[in-house]
């Protein structure tokens, strides 16, 4: 899913607006000007999905770990 993200695959968009530090700004704006991406929302498109990908087995794990909690606490009542 994240591989198809990435790739434009997914035709339903979400709008939002961020607000980041003017040095932030600044770094992102000169990555746009060097050619490494074609705009600052395809920087910050990039940047969430990474994210997500580098934590979403910790996050999967430690949700399946909280409802295994949950299940024990359940059978002992």
């Amino acid at each position: 899913m994240l591989r198809s993200l990435m790739k434009g695959d997914d035709k339903q968009v979400k709008t939002i607006e961020i607000k980041v530090p003017e040095k932030l700004e600044s770094i992102m704006k000169e990555y746009v000007k060097e050619g490494w991406f074609k705009d600052e929302s395809d920087i910050i498109l990039y940047s969430l999905t990474e994210f997500i990908h580098r934590n979403e087995t910790e996050l999967t794990e430690k949700f399946m770990e909280e409802d295994i909690k949950w299940a024990l606490k359940q059978k002992k009542e």
